[in-house]
């Protein structure tokens, strides 16, 4: 579960034609994440619950939503995941 940051200063120093496919990118990786979690295929090693992690990456998921729209794709949205 390595991240790249997600703030607003990080994507428009994105060129705005790779923009797109770094959100897509990083939506796959915390979908990914979020599969392997609720499937029992991830080991978490930091002493906390599944709960607790999931929560994190839903909140990683609203928070990269949000940053879409302030960098201009308000039509830019998550799909919820089949598995919530």
């Amino acid at each position: 579960m390595a991240y790249r940051p997600l703030n607003r200063a990080r994507l428009l120093e994105i060129a705005p034609s790779d923009r797109l496919a770094f959100l897509e990118a990083a939506k796959r990786e915390i979908d990914a994440d979020i599969v392997r979690l609720q499937t029992g295929k991830m080991r978490i090693w930091s002493g906390r619950s599944r709960r607790y992690h999931l929560q994190l990456l839903f909140s990683r998921r609203q928070k990269l939503a949000a940053l879409a729209q302030e960098a201009g794709y308000g039509d830019w949205t998550l799909e919820p995941t089949e598995t919530m």
